[in-house]
């Protein structure tokens, strides 16, 4: 028996106050009463649909509803309570076989063909099972939708206004079914039909905000047997169905939020691409041919690793002194590209020897001849060395190894041969790889020695920066542009099903489950853009695997986030109303 007790329920006026109602086991019950005095409310109570505890007390049996949670009540509904609405809640694109297994998956049950001919033996429906749902009448729609709910097997049936749209025959028909059903369910029905006050064995009426019974049934029938499951496990083949419906469900909104994350990934992987590009063009401005170069001070030949070194050299503290002046002698290397530093060449000849620095050359250049041959003082032996004169060095070039601006500068193997140093300071180390130069700097500065890079190195260093920052920033403008693109499609999308969304509620599924079929097919959606991405960036844009799949993550758990949200935030009573 189910009973409500203290039934209190306010809209824009007391719709309710103080009302009790009972329903007894194995009858046929109709709620009867004028437009909008309150049945579809009432009904939506007695089935956990939109039932509150500050609403009305409530018990079948003796099982007190009221406290109960919200998740325990949808449990409760789940393996209960079965529904028909008005407007059928059928599949057009399933035939009719395709509907009843679409049912039974969502309750978790399997239907052969001779199970779901039973099934609609029950509703006294003949037609095939291929049959499609646009060759069925009213009456024939409406008996097959009674059949789904049976497969349920829910001890309580509830229909709402099941004859509405039927005539005078059809209706017939559907209370004779219901007659029957009521032999082994609890059957609660509403309707307008006055064919129904003569198949109920119980009719009560709502007049007023006053709900009493006006015919009672005084058979003393079985009590039905109620079912306290507490598992809200689908099964694979409820997605499976739940897939194969969905393939034929709003195609075009599919295929544009397919096109939407093409779209988010490839202006990502555009991004990445370019910028990649770019930053690996400065990358490889440090390599073989142009290798790049840092002093480490005080450090020895041995603690050098070779592994990933092009080459080094010594570096000594040398100077020379011209015209009552020192001036600090920097070597060039093999390794360095010298023609692109001279302004001017003095001697064209094989002949190895020095270049004055522009600022050097500008401050002597009236009190020095200019001749192929100079002559130095070599500070740090005392002694005279001949050079031949080369050239002078564009202006603005300098050296990273000392402040000042004027020196002369000649080759190493020069410095060593004609100069004679004794002390080394240093080393100068060359590595041919943008990567190679990172690593050796960081293990030298770990090792705390002291490490001077050349400018171009700083240069390249700070502008990957740059663009690796400009890279996360766009990226991450893109993320969330297309997050909120999505965010729109998907609420869009979401709304467009909300009844059939309310009736997997109705039929007791949790918010988790809905949100696990609903993701499910988002995350398909997802696999089709990730297969085509794949493809495209295996013929055009190689190693980006690992963008697709950050960029997906994002996408996916952003909108599975609102997807859980907008389907929890799904009012029933108020999609059927609307």
């Amino acid at each position: 028996m189910i009973r409500l007790e203290d039934i209190n329920i306010v809209f824009d006026r007391p719709l309710f106050v103080h009302q009790n109602i009972e329903i007894k086991d194995h009858c046929l019950t109709l709620i009867a009463g004028e437009s909008g005095c309150g049945k579809t409310t009432l009904l939506y109570q007695i089935g956990l649909i939109n039932y509150s505890e500050k609403n009305a007390k409530y018990w079948i049996n003796d099982i007190d509803i009221t406290s109960f949670s919200m998740h325990k009540k949808t449990l409760f509904r789940r393996y209960n309570i079965a529904f028909v609405f008005q407007n059928y809640m059928l599949y057009e694109h399933f035939n009719v076989y395709e509907n009843l297994c679409y049912y039974a998956a969502l309750s978790n049950k399997s239907l052969n063909e001779e199970d779901a001919r039973e099934y609609l033996n029950k509703v006294h429906l003949d037609v095939l099972l291929d049959k499609a749902l646009y060759t069925l009448s009213g009456g024939q729609k409406q008996r097959l939708a009674i059949a789904c709910a049976l497969i349920k097997d829910a001890p309580i049936l509830i229909l709402d206004e099941p004859t509405s749209a039927l005539d005078e025959k059809n209706a017939i028909s559907i209370f004779q079914v219901l007659k029957e059903i009521s032999q082994e369910k609890t059957v609660i029905v509403t309707s307008h039909n006055q064919i129904a006050y003569d198949y109920c064995d119980e009719i009560i009426e709502i007049k007023d905000g006053n709900i009493h019974k006006i015919k009672e049934s005084h058979a003393k029938n079985q009590e039905s047997v109620i079912h306290q499951k507490n598992s809200s496990h689908i099964s694979w083949q409820t997605y499976r169905f739940y897939m194969k419906r969905q393939f034929h469900f709003s195609r075009k909104m599919k295929y544009l939020l397919i096109l939407a994350h093409l779209v988010i990934l490839l202006f990502c992987f555009g991004t990445v691409y370019l910028t990649d590009q770019s930053i690996q063009d400065n990358l490889n401005m440090i390599s073989s041919k142009d290798p790049g170069w840092m002093y480490v001070e005080g450090i020895k030949k041995d603690e050098l690793s070779s592994n990933i070194i092009m080459s080094s050299y010594p570096f000594y503290d040398v100077s020379l002194f011209i015209l009552n002046d020192s001036y600090p002698v920097i070597p060039y290397y093999p390794e360095e590209n010298i023609a692109s530093k001279i302004w001017f060449r003095m001697d064209v000849t094989d002949n190895d020897g020095f270049y004055f620095s522009n600022s050097l050359y500008t401050s002597i250049k009236y009190l020095v001849a200019p001749t192929n041959e100079m002559s130095f003082l070599n500070i740090s032996n005392g002694k005279e060395v001949s050079l031949f004169y080369k050239g002078i060095l564009l202006q603005g070039v300098a050296s990273e190894l000392i402040d000042s601006k004027k020196f002369i500068y000649m080759p190493q193997e020069l410095i060593e041969n004609q100069l004679n140093p004794q002390q080394v300071n240093g080393y100068v180390v060359f590595c041919n790889s943008y990567q190679n130069y990172v690593q050796t700097k960081e293990t030298l500065e770990k090792s705390a020695y002291k490490v001077i890079t050349y400018h171009q190195f700083d240069s390249i260093a700070k502008y990957v920066e740059r663009l690796h920052d400009i890279q996360q920033n766009l990226i991450i403008g893109i993320l969330v542009l297309g997050c909120i693109i999505l965010m729109i499609m998907y609420r869009s999308y979401i709304q467009s099903r909300e009844k059939e969304l309310s009736l997997l509620k109705c039929m007791g599924l949790t918010t988790l489950n809905i949100s696990a079929l609903v993701c499910f097919e988002l995350i398909l959606m997802n696999i089709i853009g990730l297969f085509i991405v794949f493809i495209l960036t295996n013929l055009f844009i190689q190693d980006f695997y690992q963008y697709i799949f950050l960029v997906e993550t994002a996408i996916l758990l952003v909108n599975i986030l609102l997807i859980v949200f907008m389907i929890k935030r799904i009012k029933p009573v108020k999609v059927f109303r609307n």
